[in-house]
């Protein structure tokens, strides 16, 4: 369940990890192949030596949050970028249709992968909970009318996405992030390159694909 849980929060929250380019090239967006694998290495290696701030080879939970929101927006980048959900007049689907196909696609999950879906939904709650906290000011367990207008819902919601996230990446509960500890977009693709020459081409990456989607299952 642990790894699930890992692997639910990279679902639910790749932006805020250092994977938003594995999200980009499961979903077709983004960079295209080929990959230099040491180049990858290289990127990532430089955004977890410019988010220790400290230079202490571990991550804090003030350093992931404050490096989040730059990840967050890479991530966004590509999400956003020509995949909102259309109807068949090309309009952008309506706050209820988005929600069912929301609720199908997780009813999808839960059937074919309920450990997963367990999961996802373990994180979602956890995420509503520290939202509750960081919303009842007063810590009196209950949201009353004032607490419940002032709040800067989206701010906090991201925060309290941040706040799940590093918990779930803190494999040892040591309440660091080290580098093992986050997601490592080479050594995924070092098993989609075949030749082993360091270079994910377009028809490794291909062949590959059902190998980066294990990601999600």
């Amino acid at each position: 369940m642990r790894h699930s849980l890992v692997i639910s929060t990279l679902a639910i929250f790749i932006g805020l990890t250092w994977s938003a380019k594995v999200a980009a090239v499961h979903h077709g967006q983004g960079p295209k192949p080929p990959f230099s694998i040491a180049e990858l290495e290289r990127q990532a290696n430089a955004r977890f030596a410019a988010a220790d701030t400290d230079s202490d080879g571990l991550l804090s939970k003030d350093e992931f949050t404050q490096a989040a929101p730059r990840l967050q927006h890479r991530g966004a980048s590509w999400r956003n970028k020509g995949t909102r959900h259309r109807d068949a007049d090309a309009r952008v689907l309506t706050p209820e249709k988005r929600q069912a196909k929301i609720q199908q696609r997780q009813q999808r999950i839960a059937a074919t992968n309920p450990e997963r879906a367990a999961a996802r939904e373990k994180t979602r709650n956890a995420v509503e909970t520290e939202l509750f906290k960081l919303m009842d000011t007063n810590g009196d367990g209950q949201l009353d009318q004032a607490e419940h207008g002032q709040a800067e819902k989206r701010a906090l919601r991201r925060q309290a996405q941040q706040a799940v996230a590093f918990t779930n990446l803190d494999v040892n509960e040591d309440g660091y992030l080290s580098p093992d500890e986050l997601p490592d977009l080479a050594k995924r693709l070092q098993r989609v390159d075949t030749n082993q020459d360091g270079i994910v081409s377009r028809r490794e990456m291909r062949t590959g694909r059902n190998m980066l989607r294990e990601m999600k299952n």
